[in-house]
């Protein structure tokens, strides 16, 4: 490969060639330079080389490339991983390869593992890598994941939460949409909840609907207005077309009588 200019060159063609000759390409990696060419490469080894990939992560000098080639090699050799995050510099860096462990690992040690991320987790002092933890484990462990978001101190984060629980625990999270004040931010999880609150009875999505539509009429028109367009699936499921039909004209007449 003497023929590439460029070194990053050769790490793309040695990428595209991992699922194909992945033992040639991992004898190729030791002449690569570029400490981060390398951990591309084994990264997309990981699931054709996995030993191979697990021994060479030693041999690179930054700590947030070997996290992101354990994480690669997280549903491949989910022991050896979960043994070998000690090599990592930081606290979020190991916190970060445990949860990309923990759903891989023998039933008997997955909860061990789940506890230890969660646990770790809220002990870091960067929000981002707080939430970005908890939405990873989101499907897994709900219930200890939507109590954790609580303390999230960033909206952003909190959304970001908030979206990866919706599909495991529609009511609980449609119940926590009051903890968003601006409409904006309600709207970008009621978009991803309006997909996952079928899955919940008309008798168990009513109250939850009443509870968010009083709080929301405390708002603006706007805000208001916002918050209904992207309302309108559930609508649809509680009161079915018959009470989307009904929206707009009660919309309309509520500006014709208060413009």
């Amino acid at each position: 490969m003497s023929e590439f200019e460029y070194e990053w060159q050769r790490a793309q063609l040695l990428v595209a060639l991992a699922p194909y000759q992945s033992q040639a390409v991992l004898a190729a990696v030791p002449t690569l330079q570029d400490s981060k060419d390398r951990g591309k490469i084994l990264a997309a080894l990981a699931p054709y080389q996995s030993q191979g990939v697990l021994e060479a992560v030693q041999t690179l000098e930054d700590s947030t490339d070997r996290t992101d080639i354990l994480k690669a090699l997280a549903p491949h050799k989910p022991k050896a991983v979960a043994e070998t995050v000690q090599v990592l510099e930081f606290e979020w860096q190991r916190v970060h390869v445990l949860s990309a462990v923990a759903p891989h690992m023998p039933a008997q040690d997955q909860d061990a593992i789940f506890q230890r991320a969660l646990g770790t987790a809220q002990t870091l002092k960067n929000s981002w890598h707080h939430a970005t933890v908890l939405t990873s484990l989101a499907p897994y462990r709900p219930e200890a994941v939507l109590m954790a978001a609580r303390e999230l101190n960033h909206t952003n984060d909190l959304i970001a939460v908030l979206m990866a629980l919706a599909p495991h625990r529609p009511a609980a999270v449609l119940a926590s949409v009051h903890a968003l004040r601006e409409s904006g931010d309600r709207a970008k999880v009621l978009a991803v909840l309006a997909a996952h609150t079928r899955s919940l009875s008309r008798q168990e999505l009513y109250p939850l609907w009443r509870s968010l539509l009083r709080h929301i009429s405390t708002s603006t028109r706007k805000e208001l207005l916002c918050d209904l367009a992207f309302s309108l699936p559930i609508i649809e499921y509680l009161g079915q077309k018959k009470a989307l039909l009904e929206t707009l004209p009660a919309v309309q007449d509520v500006t014709t009588w208060w413009p």
